[in-house]
């Protein structure tokens, strides 16, 4: 014989202390975690083909657009640390302004691929 299921008991998440948060209050949470752990909140304006390539992402992806944005962001960031840490290494071991520069220029600022010719249906 199954139990009967207890209904008094509310779905989702639990409140933090005697009332439910409000979503500013979660937010503020939040960033308040994340500057203890060293984060920072930047704000950032988008407009033009930035906005619709940030918003097509999104859309393709089921995202919001700050989630998208960050997706696309953080990767971009992380390289560019990555190239000044090893640049960084170069100078420490002797390599040459020109040298660490040529390197910049190669790595942080590739080449786009061709783009194909258009082609007109017959």
């Amino acid at each position: 014989m199954s139990k009967p299921v207890d209904t008094s008991k509310k779905l989702g998440r639990k409140p933090i202390g005697p009332t439910n948060l409000t979503p500013a209050e979660r937010q503020r949470r939040y960033r308040e975690k994340m500057r203890e752990k060293g984060g920072k909140d930047f704000l950032l304006t988008l407009a033009g083909l930035h906005l619709q390539g940030v918003e097509a992402f999104a859309s393709a992806h089921d995202l919001t657009a700050s989630t998208a944005l960050r997706l696309l962001v953080e990767p971009a960031l992380d390289r560019y640390v990555g190239i000044m840490n090893r640049i960084h290494r170069m100078a420490e071991n002797g390599a040459t302004d020109e040298a660490c520069a040529q390197f910049m220029s190669d790595h942080l600022y590739p080449e786009l691929p061709e783009m194909e010719a258009s082609r007109k249906a017959p």
